[in-house]
């Protein structure tokens, strides 16, 4: 993998390590989208610690926490801005959730699929693939987005 880096943090290179916290991604087919994971700490009844968070140019953020359920997949439950005074996690079929649910499925540099939650110590996944990303934007999004199906790829180490 080629050396990449939007600014602030290291570039990334295919034999570096880089944990899940400080990974930036950029969408490879519409560069105004990018992801990041964000600590939250263990919440009850969650599979993570982080949430990810969707940044789109020029409009909101979006936010989504891990929830596996019952699914062979790891599925992600959207929720408030988790870095907001007072905030709480969605709890079962409960609580805020703006936009919806998604589908996440993650691969490493070699496309080895990874079926676990992301933590926050882990080593980042390369590639990150969101199949319901441009109807979730262009159906729940305010304002609606649209945007071409990509795969996320992990541009950026933040130190």
């Amino acid at each position: 993998m080629a050396a990449a880096s939007l600014g602030v943090g290291s570039p990334v290179h295919g034999t570096e390590r880089c944990l899940t916290s400080k990974a930036h991604y950029t969408l490879s087919s519409d560069k105004r989208f990018s992801i990041r994971f964000v600590t939250v700490g263990k919440q009850e009844g969650w599979g993570s610690d982080v949430a990810l968070r969707i940044d789109t140019k020029g409009n909101p953020s979006y936010w989504f926490m891990f929830d596996g359920g019952s699914a062979r997949y790891v599925n992600m439950i959207s929720t408030t801005d988790v870095k907001a005074p007072h905030w709480t996690p969605p709890t079962g079929d409960s609580g805020l959730r703006p936009m919806g649910e998604m589908h996440y499925f993650a691969w490493s540099g070699k496309y080895e699929f990874d079926t676990a939650y992301p933590q926050s110590g882990a080593t980042a996944p390369e590639r990150i693939f969101l199949p319901d990303l441009s109807e979730t934007m262009w159906y729940r999004g305010n304002p609606r987005i649209g945007v071409q199906h990509g795969v996320f790829v992990l541009d950026r180490c933040d130190r």
